[in-house]
């Protein structure tokens, strides 16, 4: 699940009866991870949502609401992966934060929470009986909920070269002490085993999330992510 919560501004009244609606936009869209934030500098008619730039169907989402809420319009703004999360400390920091915002959950999330600068989601809000336990724990802190999953599943895959691997009589592993044999097995034939593109460096952290939570557990996985 890439992204999660849906958080608001402690305190407004206007934060609080546009969260139903704002809520359910949003799920219907697939959007992904958003909250409410501090101090906002929307209008008083409208709301803002800061996510990343890949979120195609949202921007579509936000057109078609805006063309049936003229008066209410919602202010999308889209950045890249790696200068968002900076960006969106700056705003926290200078109390200019969006009212809806993309985010990850677990750590990254309960860091705002901690500091006071997300609203409590209350049953009233959203229904979180529509989605399975496990995925709202990574928005629910101390028995309160702060978002919602609104993102389609992200699977993290491992490609293999057929031609590679046949050269050096190595069979695709079907589990991880395969993927360790095959690796050792590649490196003495001269052949690096793996390339990742993790210039921005989250996309290794994948991979190092599966490994916690398939050695380590689901247990184990929580605490981690959560800091």
């Amino acid at each position: 699940m890439r992204g999660i919560p849906v958080t608001g501004r402690l305190g407004s009244p206007r934060i609080r009866r546009a969260v139903a609606v704002t809520v359910a936009l949003a799920a219907a869209t697939s959007l992904a991870a958003c909250g409410f934030s501090g101090p906002s500098t929307s209008s008083s008619k409208g709301l803002t949502i800061w996510a990343l730039n890949d979120q195609t169907i949202l921007k579509q989402s936000v057109d078609a609401y805006n063309k049936d809420h003229p008066d209410a319009k919602i202010t999308l703004r889209l950045f890249s992966n790696n200068e968002y999360t900076q960006k969106l400390r700056v705003a926290f920091d200078a109390n200019q934060a969006p009212d809806l915002f993309f985010n990850w959950g677990g750590g990254a999330l309960n860091d705002y929470v901690k500091a006071g600068k997300v609203d409590v989601l209350n049953a009233t809000d959203v229904n979180a009986d529509r989605y399975t336990d496990s995925v709202m724990q990574s928005a629910t802190f101390e028995g309160k909920v702060y978002g919602v999953p609104v993102n389609g599943l992200a699977p993290v895959v491992l490609y293999y070269n057929k031609k590679v691997l046949s050269d050096v009589d190595v069979q695709p592993p079907k589990t991880y002490d395969g993927l360790l044999a095959a690796v050792k097995k590649l490196k003495g034939k001269g052949v690096t085993p793996l390339s990742l593109a993790a210039d921005s460096k989250w996309p290794t952290l994948m991979y190092l999330e599966y490994l916690v939570d398939r050695t380590g557990g689901s247990r184990v996985f929580r605490e981690d992510r959560l800091g």
